[in-house]
């Protein structure tokens, strides 16, 4: 039987990194073996586990850099899109998660690419 958390959507493993790597405040704690599916350690220290963030919190502090997001969902088809400046990007994916985190991705190779912190 599903619990309502089973409906949470988690960032990956790489948009964390990179989000991290961007300067997003994720929450990293000096723990012994507390890990579990949704954090993770990195390689050149197991002191520090890294919580991967939700989607809802990664949309949030991306909102904060600029970016307005809208995930649609028609009876045919699902989309996301992003806007941020005037620069616009949009794309289609089987499920509201899968277009969720493409979402995230895009706009953290965005933020990569074009420099766009604030």
């Amino acid at each position: 039987m599903k619990t309502i958390s089973d409906y949470t959507i988690y960032c990956t493993e790489e948009q964390t990194k990179k989000a991290l790597e961007l300067g997003a405040p994720i929450r990293v704690e000096k723990v012994h073996d507390v890990l579990d599916e949704y954090s993770f350690t990195l390689a050149e220290t197991t002191h520090n586990v890294i919580h991967n963030p939700t989607a809802e919190q990664m949309l949030g502090w991306l909102r904060s850099k600029g970016f307005r997001f809208k995930i649609v969902e028609h009876e045919s088809d699902v989309y996301w899109q992003y806007v941020i400046d005037d620069y616009f990007d949009h794309n289609i994916k089987p499920s509201a998660k899968e277009a969720t985190l493409a979402a995230i991705d895009a706009a953290l190779e965005c933020l990569v690419e074009n420099k766009l912190l604030k």
